[in-house]
């Protein structure tokens, strides 16, 4: 599966109602933490299609309450069940492990 790039809030709703899990990856083009940590989320949805992937540009998006970027949102359903703030692959990681089991 690919990073699905969401442009609104109808695209963000629809996204999360079509998929069991997901992951919003919330960054920006100007940001060099995300940059760092896109090959790792390329990765994530490229290797665990039972987790659907989507980054939201949030220069083109307007998007309010986030303490900055990159900021991941783990969903399962419409409910957040996990939220990692800041481009760390390893807390990433463990909590798509706590959450999701994957291994």
């Amino acid at each position: 599966m690919s990073i699905t790039e969401l442009n609104g809030n109808e695209e963000y709703d629809r996204f999360l109602q079509q998929h069991q899990y997901s992951l919003i990856f919330f960054g920006s083009d100007s940001c060099p933490h995300c940059h760092e940590i896109a090959p790792f989320v390329e990765e994530l949805a490229h290797n665990y299609p039972q987790l659907a992937v989507a980054h939201i540009e949030v220069t083109r998006v307007e998007v309010k309450g986030l303490p900055g970027v990159p900021v991941f949102l783990l969903y399962q359903g419409r409910q957040v069940i996990g939220t990692q703030v800041g481009a760390d692959e390893e807390k990433l990681w463990a909590l798509l492990q706590e959450q999701l089991g994957l291994e």
